[in-house]
């Protein structure tokens, strides 16, 4: 295990498939607030025009 972390942080693979995997958790989680935030506040009736 502690062979896995060395090359998770010392190699530029190991970098780079860290900051992916974060981006992807970063993703996941943004999907599901804004499905629960669509679910709390419906769009009931579109935008309101302003003069």
């Amino acid at each position: 295990m502690n062979e896995f972390f060395a090359w998770l942080t010392g190699t530029p693979v190991g970098i780079a498939a860290l900051l992916g995997a974060l981006f992807l958790l970063f993703l996941l989680f943004a999907a599901l607030y804004e499905l629960r935030t669509r679910k709390r506040f419906p769009n009931r009736g579109g935008r309101s025009k302003q003069k």
